[in-house]
């Protein structure tokens, strides 16, 4: 499977290192930052900014419809978990693949009671450093998502797709 289209919750440091590293790469209306209304007004009143430059992102809100993500990742702080499962809803598919790049090693199993842990890549951001201060993120390296499947020693269609 080609990954086409990219969903991604939560604005923090993460999302917005990913978020703009996709949106640099891929058609805007094909890579999503899930948010709610009020979210979504003061991302663009205030605009969110990437190493001094401003993120031309393409926002949706959880009610919108859409087709589903090729790729879904969440990168909200674990309290928000939760309710970005329901927030992310329209967006997974029968074919979605799931990241969390959330700290832990449990946000994997709660994504996928959800929605099933057949989409799930297990996950974990590493050697970034990046800092975010109200909208503003800054980092001198990007650091990585290092990615796989739960059983060591096979690589699946999934991570091989992203």
């Amino acid at each position: 499977m080609e990954i086409k289209k990219v969903s991604i919750i939560g604005l923090g440091a993460l999302g917005i290192l990913f978020g703009n590293h996709f949106a640099k790469r891929m058609p805007k209306d094909d890579v999503r930052i899930i948010a709610d209304r009020e979210r979504i007004e003061k991302y663009k009143k205030a605009n969110v900014y990437c190493n001094g430059e401003p993120c031309d992102f393409h926002y949706v809100t959880p009610e919108d419809q859409c087709e589903p993500a090729d790729l879904l990742i969440f990168t909200v702080k674990y309290e928000g978990l939760h309710d970005a499962i329901q927030a992310a809803k329209q967006h997974v598919g029968k074919d979605t693949i799931i990241l969390s790049a959330l700290n832990g090693i449990t946000s994997e199993g709660i994504i996928g009671q959800a929605y099933g842990m057949d989409k799930i890549l297990y996950s974990v951001a590493q050697g970034m450093d990046a800092v975010k201060v109200g909208n503003k993120l800054t980092y001198d390296h990007m650091g990585m998502l290092c990615f796989g499947d739960q059983k060591p020693g096979m690589i699946s269609d999934k991570a091989k797709s992203v």
